[in-house]
Formats: structure tokens, C-alpha cells, sequence
């Protein structure tokens, strides 16, 4: 934040910029798991460069675990995310025990497979014709069936615990508002009774009086745990949604403008704040994206208006506006 002169007016200046990789983790060696979401990234080309050449700011040539088609990636949390690389197409496949944990790597793995052939020379495929600008797939069905979930049932998983933690936010808030009621009338009776210059019994009120300081000290114990819950599961459903839009940029060729324009209505910004929530803005969103640049009719935003946002009583609808912007996006 800057003043301009002459005027003096306020300015503000900023700049985006990503970190190094290392400063989230490092890489480990490789270590066989039970139960590990997976997800598998296609490419338009025949062959797959070695992982220790498109990661070599982490992994040396000579460490032990340096492998071409194997990369796991420890988070400094304690998550992990291995990269496994199809020996005969251009395929990788990620996966960790937690769904979410594998965004960071798979934009990661996007972005610097796209920076490692735009500096190589176009090359030929098995049919002898030049191959053509990198592109990306996911041909996995994004809605899975019952034993075998897909990435938006791992992606409700987190849209229900973040919802849950910010319900459980509220209601802690709601008995901390009705305590503090309580308090102050009990205060209020007792400066009457201690006032009065005939004494009359408390019947209580002190031993009341105290219990109801006990319950606002562990309502509000209580309430910190949860904010401190509904944080992390905020950061993680962020995470998700960056994965998530990722994989439907890849499975529907989304263009540049088309995937701006979805990540502008469906945000990965959760921010839990004194306003309205991320659902019921999430929610108001998608509706006006399926009635504008997603809609039959292109209508007009200002038709697409909504009332005062507040908290849901359940996230069926959100949901339901997901999906319905999913099968758009298929037919576009």
C-alpha cells in the first residue's frame, strides 16, 4: 500500500509468485499403502519423460530412492503423494491416503510436464506424423458407484466436513450468545438482592451464578476447538476444490477462458469469516454460472439475483448445482 503523488490517493500493488516446491515437503522413498485414493492423469503423448528429470529440484541423481517412473512426495503434515508413471503411454497415476493431498503434486506434475516440452522440438509418433501441443486427460468417470467412489464422492466428503464443523461453529455460538443472556440476568437479580436494605435469602442464585460462568468457559473451550477443526477442514476442502476443477479442466478440455471462468464461480477460497459462508456463496454461484455462460439462453445476470445469503440447512442443492455444472461442462 502506497500513496501517489500529487494527490495523495491510496494505491495498492500486488504480485503472485509460486514457492519452491521443497519449502511443502520433500521427497521419500516410495512405501506400498493400503486403501489409497488414486486418480490417473492422461497425456496426448506416447512416452513419459523420468520423474527425477521433471522433479529435479527434489530429487539428485544420486539418492537412493531417484527413480524415473516413481516419485512420492512427503507433505511436512505428514501426508504423502506418490507418482506413478505408465511404462508405455503417457500416463500418471497419483495416489495417497488422502484425496485432497494430491492437488499440490498433480499441478505441479501439470505445470512442469507442460514446461518440459514446450522447450523440447516437436516429436513424431509411432505413425511417424509430428505429435501436437501437450494435452491432458481424465477419463475416469467423476461420479463413482458404490465400492468404487470417484473424485466427486471423495470431493463430498470434504464438502460434508466443512459444513458439519461451521454447523457445529453456530450452534456453539448460539449457546454462547444464550449463556451470556443468562449471566448477565442472574448478575442483575443479585445486585438487586445485595442492594435491598431488608436481606432476603439468594435462593441459589450465587451456586447459579457460578455454574453458568462454568458452562461459558467451556462453551467457549469448546467453540476454540472447533474453529480450530473448521480451519483445517476449510484449507483441506480448498485444497479439494483446487483438485477437483483441476480434473474437470482435464476431462473436458476446458479452455483457458471457460476454466477461469468456472474457478470464478465455484472459488477454492474458503474463508470462514463473520459474512456469508463459503456454501451458501458457492451455492448462489453456480446458479448464476448455469444461468448465464453455462445456460441454454445466455440470460441475463441481473435475472439471476438472489436473496440474503445464510446458512443452509443442508448442502442437497449445492450439490445437486455441482453436478448439473459437471454434465454442462461435458456437453459444451
Amino acid at each position: 500500500l502506497h500513496r501517489a503523488r500529487p494527490g495523495g490517493e491510496p494505491r495498492t500493488a500486488s504480485v503472485e509468485f509460486d514457492v519452491p516446491m521443497f519449502l511443502c515437503g520433500r521427497a521419500v522413498a516410495p512405501s506400498k499403502k493400503e486403501n489409497c485414493k488414486k486418480v490417473t492423469i492422461e497425456t496426448n503423448r506416447s512416452s513419459a519423460p523420468a520423474l527425477s528429470a521433471v522433479f529435479e529440484d527434489l530429487v539428485a541423481p544420486d539418492d537412493p530412492f531417484a527413480s524415473p517412473n516413481v516419485l512420492t512426495f512427503l507433505y511436512h503434515c505428514g501426508d504423502d503423494v506418490t507418482i506413478l508413471v505408465s511404462k508405455n503411454a503417457g500416463r500418471y497415476r497419483l495416489q495417497s491416503e488422502r484425496w485432497e493431498a494430491m492437488w499440490l503434486v498433480a499441478r505441479e506434475l501439470v505445470g512442469r510436464l507442460t514446461m518440459h516440452y514446450s522447450v523440447k522440438s516437436p516429436k513424431r509418433g509411432e505413425d511417424g506424423e509430428e505429435e501436437g501441443p501437450l494435452e491432458f486427460g481424465f477419463s475416469e468417470a467423476l461420479v463413482g458407484e458404490p465400492g468404487d467412489p470417484g473424485p466427486f464422492d471423495h470431493y463430498e466428503v470434504l464438502l460434508d466436513a466443512h459444513f458439519k464443523h461451521r454447523s457445529a461453529v453456530q450452534a456453539t455460538q448460539q449457546r454462547l450468545d444464550k449463556l451470556a443472556q443468562q449471566f448477565r440476568a442472574i448478575q442483575k437479580r443479585l445486585l438487586v438482592r445485595y442492594k435491598d436494605r431488608n436481606a432476603t435469602p439468594l435462593n441459589e442464585l450465587d451456586t447459579l451464578l457460578e455454574s453458568t460462568y462454568q458452562a461459558i468457559i467451556k462453551a467457549a473451550e469448546q467453540g476454540e476447538a472447533e474453529q480450530v477443526s473448521l480451519g483445517e477442514s476449510a484449507v483441506r476442502l480448498s485444497a479439494g476444490t483446487r483438485f477437483f476443477l483441476l480434473l474437470l479442466r482435464c476431462a473436458f478440455q476446458l479452455d483457458e477462458e471457460t476454466y477461469r471462468d468456472v474457478e470464478g464461480h465455484w472459488s477454492p477460497f474458503v474463508i470462514d469469516g463473520p459474512g456469508p459462508g463459503w456454501e451458501e456463496t458457492t451455492e448462489q454461484n453456480l446458479g448464476l454460472l448455469l444461468k448465464t455462460t453455462l445456460g441454454k439462453g445466455k440470460e441475463a445476470a441481473a435475472s439471476a439475483a438472489g436473496g440474503p445469503l445464510a446458512l443452509p440447512v443442508d448442502l442437497t442443492k449445492l450439490k445437486r448445482l455441482m453436478t448439473t455444472v459437471c454434465e454442462r461442462l461435458s456437453r459444451r
